[in-house]
């Protein structure tokens, strides 16, 4: 009777904004929240959030509209949409923003970017922080000269060639010299156009996470276009696959990711797997889908990058290894020869010799009765006392010095018998 936090009696529509627009081909009821699977492969649920269920932070009791689980997959989006951007110059009006305003018809040029004629001009936009890109579309000018004497596709060939490039790191606000150089040099990814055409896809390379994107010429010209859309997810955390199937139960949630139909990505699934954990490597090598995977990476011995780490940032595997290398290049390797497998890392990290402890364990000073200090030295005890038993003796022989007030008492005493 809890549909979206509303209390429905009876069957009717109930609208959910971030449902409305999608193409939704599974839904699951559970015990007291509910799920649904979108044709693009999202994942969406509401409702009672005990225990994280609906994949929504933990502090999070109940969601009253659909959340999409993004750890699963989560549909790419134009990051570039309405963020500031820059340009070297700026001619005739035309500035960066024209060229993420959404717009991408080119046949009309006040609704595309340009700049100056200089050496290497650029164009750049900031996507306000981290993300994972996917692809990125760059669309051409369409109009032509109104003088028939120039080439129809003037405006179009001054695109070409370009580099379009990605960075985590600001750009240099520099032009000519060295400053394409010094772009590509600050790039971790970047791609040359030279085919002439309307519409430019690039398809980014896995685990490329990226804040900037710049587009700049190669040579002396106007660098002008209509439109760029940069696709991605935010974050630096890479989606695992589409979602086929959901049911919901009791406080719990089982998403089925989608089989891989290209080879490649059964290769990479494979290799990360491993990667994490060279155990994995026994349980997938049952499935028939692996078992060529296995039979050419094994365990992982042959593995050289690693697939995990994104964003120019150690995995925690990476991490564990660089933090104990010295310890790690002491311990053995696994049965057979082969990788250790994450367990048998930690428990030689847990039984490998611990090097001593440089500790000094402070002397705790003796106190009198009334506070004083009481010399613990029992050479100073012993030596105090023989002087004290040396004075004692010579007291008893009437020797050594008897004080003066004495004497003079006696000296009183004899002139008065006198």
């Amino acid at each position: 009777l809890n549909v979206l936090g509303r209390f429905c009696p009876s069957f009717e529509q109930v609208s959910a904004s971030r449902l409305d627009e999608l193409a939704i081909i599974q839904v699951s009821a559970g015990f007291t929240h509910s799920g649904a699977v979108s044709a693009s492969g999202e994942l969406f649920c509401w409702g009672n959030n005990s225990g994280g269920c609906c994949g929504a932070p933990t502090d999070v009791k109940f969601c009253n509209e659909p959340y999409n689980v993004r750890c699963l997959f989560e549909r790419p989006i134009n990051l570039a949409l309405g963020k500031p951007a820059k340009q070297c110059s700026v001619y005739s009006g035309l500035d960066a923003y024209l060229a993420v305003d959404g717009n991408v018809e080119g046949g009309d040029p006040n609704f595309c970017c340009s700049t100056l004629q200089e050496p290497q001009p650029w164009w750049e936009v900031d996507l306000g922080d981290f993300a994972v890109i996917h692809s990125i579309k760059i669309w051409n000018r369409t109009d032509e000269p109104p003088d028939p004497s120039f080439e129809s596709d003037m405006f179009q060939q001054r695109l070409f060639p370009s580099y379009l490039m990605l960075g985590q790191e600001p750009y240099l606000d520099m032009i000519g010299g060295d400053s394409l150089q010094r772009s590509l040099d600050n790039s971790v990814a970047r791609m040359k156009l030279t085919k002439c055409q309307r519409c430019t896809t690039w398809h980014v390379p896995d685990n490329i996470c990226a804040r900037y994107v710049r587009v700049q010429l190669e040579g002396f010209s106007f660098l002008h276009f209509a439109q760029i859309e940069v696709f991605g997810t935010p974050g630096i955390a890479k989606p695992v696959g589409r979602c086929g199937f959901v049911q919901c139960g009791k406080n719990v949630t089982v998403g089925v990711i989608r089989a891989l139909p290209d080879p490649r990505d059964t290769e990479r699934a494979y290799k990360r797997a491993v990667l994490a954990d060279a155990h994995n490597a026994n349980i997938l090598r049952q499935y028939e889908t692996f078992s060529l995977e296995y039979d050419k990476y094994g365990h992982g011995d042959s593995i050289k990058n690693c697939l995990i780490c994104k964003g120019g940032q150690l995995c925690e595997v990476c991490s564990l290894k660089s933090v104990y290398k010295e310890e790690l290049d002491t311990l053995p390797l696994g049965i057979g020869g082969r990788i250790r497998t994450l367990d048998e890392t930690i428990q030689g990290l847990l039984n490998a010799p611990k090097p001593p402890l440089e500790y000094t364990p402070p002397v705790k000073e003796k106190k009198g009765w009334f506070g004083t200090k009481k010399s613990t030295n029992k050479d100073d005890d012993s030596h105090h006392d023989d002087d004290s038993h040396a004075d004692m003796l010579a007291i008893e022989d009437g020797e050594g010095d008897r004080p003066e007030h004495e004497g003079a008492e006696e000296g009183e005493d004899e002139g008065e018998e006198g």
